[in-house]
């Protein structure tokens, strides 16, 4: 029984191999963040330049339309 009993606890060096590559993981994430959120970024500003483009458009077309119902 004694035997089983100290076979049975944690082998150290798997836990520590566990705890870097979760360590490993972590970093990678943060790299990723790093990376990512200044080409996001770069992405809504392009967004809303096509959105102010596309209001801009959408209004000339209005009032193309009012005009052509004034006139009928």
């Amino acid at each position: 029984i004694q035997k089983q009993a100290s076979t049975a606890s944690l082998n150290m060096d798997t836990l520590k191999v566990a705890f870097q590559d979760m360590k490993l993981a972590m970093d990678d994430i943060s790299q990723f963040r790093q990376k990512a959120l200044p080409q996001m970024a770069q992405a809504v500003l392009q967004m809303d330049k096509l959105t102010e483009e596309a209001k801009h458009t959408i209004e000339k077309m209005d009032k193309g339309n009012q005009g052509q119902k004034a006139s009928t």
